[in-house]
């Protein structure tokens, strides 16, 4: 058990393992209930993270059962996240709502200030999904300021990246600029390689709206370099993508066509889509410069990346 138990990294938990551990949680219920209740969540977060969200909730749901048979409201709460966050990944997003709003109410209850700093921020990211900007943004306003209180410091930067996410989708550049800056310089106190590469990315975007291509331009050429050192495939495709864009708006259509080109070779190597925009503009930049045997290819990817809604994010 203590094998199991204390291995803690359930992303790599082998099929027999998982199976062993089943067992054991179902021999602990008549003895030792509550630690019946933490394999349960942990194996739960195993399957979400292998993308079984089916099963994932299964066991979360088990735990949650146990908890509320104890009167264990701190378990209660634990559960009704690790539910939230099944259901947020299936895209069900109402659902999630419900749970995180759950287990902040349970957080607040107990006075665990950081839990209910956490539930903030995920009921923030629940309202952005479902397009409510302004309770998201008081979200994590408040999620903001709680950090800041407790002298969290990444806490503070997640909710500085959020808040400058929401306020770039509203339209609201200079204030995500500001944002995403702020993040930028947390990321780097903290030494948060791959963080500091997103904010970059983010602040490029908010120049790119901006017409500030140039600037643009410098931000997510920094943002690339700093992916391909870190070997981040997929921070590589965005930063791709996310200049030629730039490019392609200031009329350096060749270069523009480069970066498309590696975004998408990148984004195929990593099993996903590279966005519908860019295979449009691979198709267009193809038929004009006469290479008409692939475009209709490129169109009818752009088609079906279109009718999935997929882009660069």
């Amino acid at each position: 058990m203590a094998r199991l138990y204390d291995a803690r990294d359930w992303g790599r938990v082998t099929a027999t393992a998982s199976a062993e551990a089943l067992v054991i949680a179902e021999e602990l219920l008549g003895v030792w209930p509550q630690l019946a209740a933490e394999v349960y969540q942990a194996l739960g977060r195993c399957y979400k993270n292998t993308g079984d969200c089916a099963r994932a909730l299964e066991l979360h749901e088990k735990q949650r059962t146990i908890s509320e048979e104890l009167g264990h409201r701190a378990g209660v709460a634990k559960a009704c996240s690790c539910l939230g966050v099944c259901y947020y990944t299936m895209g069900q997003y109402a659902r999630a709502l419900e749970l995180y709003a759950e287990a902040k109410a349970i957080k607040d209850e107990l006075g665990d200030r950081v839990g209910v700093a956490k539930a903030s921020g995920n009921l923030g990211i629940c309202c952005y999904r479902t397009g409510k900007y302004a309770r998201a943004i008081e979200l994590h306003t408040e999620r903001k300021a709680m950090a800041i209180a407790d002298k969290d410091r990444a806490g503070v930067a997640a909710a500085c990246n959020n808040l400058g996410i929401c306020y770039y989708r509203t339209g609201q550049y200079a204030r995500a600029l500001e944002l995403h800056a702020e993040c930028q310089a947390i990321k780097e106190e903290l030494g948060d390689r791959a963080g500091v590469g997103k904010a970059l990315g983010n602040l490029g975007n908010c120049y790119y709206r901006t017409g500030q291509f140039a600037r643009a331009i410098e931000l997510h050429a920094e943002h690339k370099a700093m992916a391909e050192e870190l070997e981040d495939r997929k921070g590589m495709a965005k930063a791709c993508g996310n200049l030629a864009d730039c490019h392609k708006s200031t009329g350096q259509y060749a270069r523009a066509l480069e970066l498309y080109a590696e975004a998408k070779a990148i984004k195929e190597e990593l099993g996903g889509h590279v966005g519908a925009k860019a295979c449009k503009y691979l198709a267009d930049f193809c038929e004009s410069t006469g290479h008409h045997e692939d475009a209709p290819e490129l169109h009818a990817e752009d088609k079906a990346m279109a009718e999935e809604k997929q882009d660069w994010a």
